[in-house]
């Protein structure tokens, strides 16, 4: 990995990987997660990606793309603790396999087109459009049940923070956005954010600096410090239940953990926990809520390491709620306890180092393993994580777990209760 400064706020990290065939080359925004804001933050990309003054529709971007061999373009929001990542992405194929022209500069020449480049002021009806796409967007996730209990969860556990700000904005704030309102977010994102550009994949290292440098030079400088994430903190257990008309109840339980550092050896303790806990078909809530007692029609958990905190899921028939839950906390006691078998530990570091593998068979992957690792200061390479987590052992896990308490139960009722 090459990191060069740009100007002071905005670095671009490159990744050359000689053994593809393609390119991946992505722009990211660095904003707070902010109520008053994350509905605008998440039209933008919507909005920007319908046409820019060199590509004026969606229609000229899409012919540009088919030019540069099938290239795939994407504009949208993310949530990495408590940021929200304006990310435009571009990926094709290298110049090394392309029979004819500069696929890697006309890529980014689009890519920073679209971006820095937009059709001032906003055009209506493409304003009209996207909200409605926008508001499509936030309806979705309403209506899988599965991924509306975990938001309901984190935004329970986390209220009154940042992260509890949902990555997609608030569906009742999109008809109050305006051309104006849009374009002045637009502007002070630009010219303020802290912004990386990440490129993985095989291309020329001085090629794509001088031209990702040239494309960027309009950009001012800007504070380098990114968005602060505030761990969530252990409190009394709280429950919260909502009523729906659903046949399956969703059953959420968010833990706190200790947040070390990503170079910490208790970040790998840690991440091999959860792989134990809930992490896989070999977890322990797998194979005892799902498998033994058939409590749950899904159990797991997520490890979500910029926050620090656990969320485990599960789909349950409403009448075993009380069951279901006890079951989780006496799985999550055994790990406290001391209760891991050799085969669990080896089964879940093996399933961690495998993913890790994995992480390099393609350039969009290597990106979002960057990405994060650049928002949590972690310099260790893929095969360092990896070398961390085959060395944790059972006592490192105990360790960690006896400072991971529950603190939110939330409960989406189902139809049967």
């Amino acid at each position: 990995m090459k990191k060069i400064e740009i100007k002071k706020g905005i670095n671009l990290y490159l990744f050359p990987e000689k053994k593809f065939k393609t390119y991946y080359a992505g722009v990211y925004f660095h904003t707070p997660l902010n109520a008053d804001t994350a509905t605008e933050n998440a039209l933008l990309p919507l909005v920007l990606k319908r046409g820019s003054k060199n590509y004026p529709t969606k229609a000229s971007i899409s012919e540009k793309l088919d030019m540069l061999m099938g290239a795939s373009f994407s504009a949208y929001v993310q949530k990495k603790g408590e940021s929200q990542l304006l990310s435009f992405s571009i990926s094709g194929v290298s110049d090394s396999f392309a029979p004819f022209g500069e696929c890697f500069k006309d890529g980014i020449n689009l890519l920073a087109d679209v971006a820095l480049n937009p059709i001032i002021p906003f055009d209506e009806e493409y304003l009209k459009s996207e909200k409605q796409h926008l508001s499509e967007i936030i309806e979705s996730e309403k209506n899988d049940k599965r991924h509306y209990s975990v938001l309901r969860c984190k935004e329970e556990m986390n209220k009154g923070t940042p992260y509890a700000v949902p990555e997609s904005g608030y569906a009742g704030k999109i008809e109050e956005i305006s051309p104006e309102s849009l374009e002045k977010r637009y502007y002070d994102i630009i010219s303020s954010s802290p912004v990386d550009i990440l490129v993985v994949g095989n291309f020329d290292e001085d090629s794509a600096a001088g031209v990702i440098t040239a494309c960027l030079s309009r950009l001012p400088e800007r504070n380098c410090d990114y968005p602060v994430t505030t761990p969530s903190l252990p409190e009394d257990v709280s429950t919260v239940t909502e009523a729906m008309a659903v046949s399956q109840g969703k059953l959420c339980i968010g833990f706190t953990t200790p947040v070390p550092s990503a170079m910490s050896e208790d970040y790998a303790a840690l991440t091999v926990y959860n792989s134990i806990f809930g992490g896989g078909a070999h977890s322990k809530l797998f194979m005892n809520v799902r498998e033994k007692l058939s409590l749950a029609y899904y159990a797991g958990s997520s490890y979500e390491r910029a926050k620090g905190i656990i969320i485990v899921s599960s789909g349950i028939e409403s009448k075993n709620f009380e069951k279901a839950r006890d079951e989780i906390f006496l799985q999550h006691k055994a790990m406290t306890d001391g209760d891991i078998t050799d085969t669990e530990l080896a089964v879940s570091k093996k399933a961690l180092i495998n993913s890790l593998k994995a992480t390099g068979d393609s350039v969009g992957s290597i990106a979002a393993f960057s990405l994060s690792s650049i928002l949590q200061n972690m310099t260790l390479t893929r095969e360092e994580l990896a070398e961390r987590i085959d060395n944790v052992t059972k006592e490192d896990i105990v360790r960690v777990g006896k400072n991971i308490a529950p603190k939110t139960i939330y409960f989406l009722k189902g139809a049967d209760r």
